[in-house]
């Protein structure tokens, strides 16, 4: 899978080429499809604010929302939105979706933990594992895992926590 990632705040100085790898590494455990596309940007607190109120309802900034595209679905009676299949036949590249990350939530979560305990590894925590983490949670939604039951969050739990000791381990 191709990922595109796209920078749009300044608030914190990224390591674009650490997060490229971290993300494109992450993305071909789920579909290693040349022809699939991945968008992941960075904003500031506005823009992810706005995100949010528009598509959660919640009035404050989060650490990642995640749209998936993996489906066409109807907008309004008759009006379709192009899924996986049309992109792929029409235009040779299929966008599963796209993850907005907001670098200075991130960093406030980050900061609130010193260490991990991750399968035995004890890991000192900061930004970049914290990124690290939220692209894999929101890859996880968009391939249709969620945390909203018990059950579910145990289980994409286990999931995020497998991949992220992998990515810790290959790559920091």
């Amino acid at each position: 899978m191709k990922v595109n990632i796209l920078n749009r705040q300044k608030a914190i100085e990224l390591d674009i080429k650490l997060f490229r790898k971290i993300s494109n590494y992450i993305a071909d455990k789920f579909d290693s499809n040349k022809n699939a596309e991945l968008n992941i940007i960075f904003t500031g607190l506005d823009e992810i604010s706005a995100l949010n109120l528009k598509y959660r309802n919640f009035s404050k900034p989060t650490d990642v929302l995640s749209f998936s595209y993996e489906t066409g679905s109807l907008t309004s009676p008759g009006i379709r939105e192009p899924g996986r299949e049309d992109m792929q036949k029409n235009c040779g590249f299929y966008i599963t979706g796209e993850i907005v990350i907001c670098p200075e939530i991130a960093l406030e979560n980050s900061s609130k933990i010193k260490n991990i305990d991750l399968y035995g590894n004890t890991i000192q925590w900061d930004i970049e594992k914290e990124i690290t983490l939220l692209i894999i949670h929101g890859i996880l939604h968009l391939y249709g895992y969620d945390h909203e039951k018990k059950q579910d969050f145990r289980s994409m739990e286990n999931i995020q926590n497998s991949i992220l000791n992998d990515a810790l381990s290959t790559f920091f």
